[in-house]
């Protein structure tokens, strides 16, 4: 973490839309862009399920972060011997 985005590495932008879809919710968003440059280098979503019960939106975003968060670990987990990238 630093001060400001001029100063990091990466920038993590983390949006959420609002779906009009029965089943979805809405959609979690994560941007990964160069500080410098600007450029987009990825970008994450997932979809969050829609439910009656606001327990079980709260478990469905829940669910939906963890899933985002799992693929972030992915991308950042070092590469394996011989340098091919993890699927």
């Amino acid at each position: 973490m630093v001060s400001s985005p001029a100063d990091a590495d990466l920038v993590f932008e983390i949006s959420w839309a609002f779906s009009t879809g029965p089943d979805i919710l809405g959609r979690l968003r994560l941007v990964i862009l160069d500080p410098k440059t600007h450029i987009t280098l990825w970008t994450m979503s997932e979809a969050v399920r829609g439910a009656t019960l606001l327990s079980n939106r709260d478990k469905n975003f829940d669910q939906a972060m963890t899933a985002l968060l799992g693929r972030l670990n992915v991308l950042a987990a070092p590469a394996p011997p011989g340098g091919a990238a993890p699927n």
